[in-house]
């Protein structure tokens, strides 16, 4: 499954919900997208640096992976992009590469940003959302 920021911040605050999506997972991706937006607000934070730490330790777990955009990605962007202004839903462009690489290895992306359900129909492995706090 992918994780969207939202659902890795919840995670590191030890949101039951979040947990218990995890924990049927063998392995958990995460999109660089949503690693650039962490760093974003590491840097933005004050605790910079303890959060980069327990960021680091999470990307060296063996069941983390980290997902990068490739040409494949890029198709699925566009089609993500298309629908979302055919919809007339704004969407951001760092959600629309997230849910591109969970339409392209076809596995749940969780997330409690509610974003994402405009393109819910469109991701093969689904949206895990109802884990809203």
């Amino acid at each position: 499954m992918i994780l969207d920021t939202s659902a890795y911040s919840a995670l590191q605050k030890g949101s039951q919900a979040i947990v218990v999506e995890i924990a049927k997972a063998n392995q958990l991706l995460l999109p660089v997208i949503a690693i650039g937006e962490l760093r974003y607000g590491f840097a933005n934070g004050a605790k910079a640096e303890e959060n980069e730490r327990i960021l680091q330790k999470f990307l060296a777990t063996d069941s983390v992976e980290i997902l990068d955009i490739t040409n494949v990605t890029t198709t699925h962007y566009a089609e993500l992009y298309k629908y979302a202004k055919q919809k007339g839903r704004a969407l951001s462009h760092n959600d629309l590469w997230i849910a591109a690489l969970a339409k392209q290895y076809r596995v749940p992306l969780v997330s409690l940003d509610r974003d994402f359900e405009a393109l819910s129909k469109l991701l093969p492995g689904g949206l895990l959302s109802g884990t809203r706090q």
